[in-house]
């Protein structure tokens, strides 16, 4: 029997470096209610995520309403897994400056990245889990799916995302779930 072995935390460098905005969130009725920002205009670094399952077996999750690793996010209509993903931005010396207020994530079978998986999605939000060489991808146009870099000074900067940070999931390899990539802040 295999394990399932979740890949980096990718994150996607086009959007990354060229993802930070002003947004104005007061219409962001969703976000706002669920605390992860005031209402009003911030500076956003934006990106996208990416979760592989480079293991040989799926990584089942199953129905989320059966788990505690789930909460209900009514403002999504959907399960989150707890946990499963911690965004920072880094200064120079390690330090964190900022974090990502989102936390849950619905895994599902998004994008296949082997050519020998299995070629149909199987996963989705009411039966959660990632294929043997599938991925789950979370884009930078999705609610919560950024840090707030408002005030925070021009420079250079590591965004770190960690899949997993809790192991929570039992993995092949519990090593290798950290992802970084350079940025800059105007």
């Amino acid at each position: 029997t295999g394990e399932a072995s979740l890949a980096e935390g990718t994150v996607s460098a086009d959007e990354g470096l060229r993802a930070t905005t002003l947004e104005g969130l007061k219409g962001l009725k969703t976000v706002v209610e669920g605390g992860t920002i005031t209402a009003g205009t911030h500076k956003l670094l934006r990106f996208s995520t990416q979760t592989r399952n480079q293991g040989t077996v799926d990584l089942v999750l199953g129905n989320p309403a059966n788990s505690t690793m789930f909460e209900w996010a009514g403002c999504h209509g959907h399960y989150h897994f707890r946990s499963f993903a911690q965004y920072r931005l880094l200064d120079s010396t390690g330090a964190v400056v900022r974090t990502g207020k989102k936390v849950g994530f619905c895994l599902m079978d998004i994008t296949r990245v082997d050519t020998s998986a299995n070629p149909s999605p199987r996963y989705n939000c009411s039966n959660q889990g990632i294929q043997a060489g599938w991925a789950d991808v979370y884009s930078s146009n999705l609610s919560g799916q950024w840090i707030d870099i408002t005030g925070v000074p021009a420079g250079t900067y590591t965004l770190e995302v960690i899949m997993d940070p809790m192991n929570l999931i039992d993995e092949a390899d519990e090593t290798n779930n950290t992802g970084r990539l350079n940025v800059t802040i105007p």
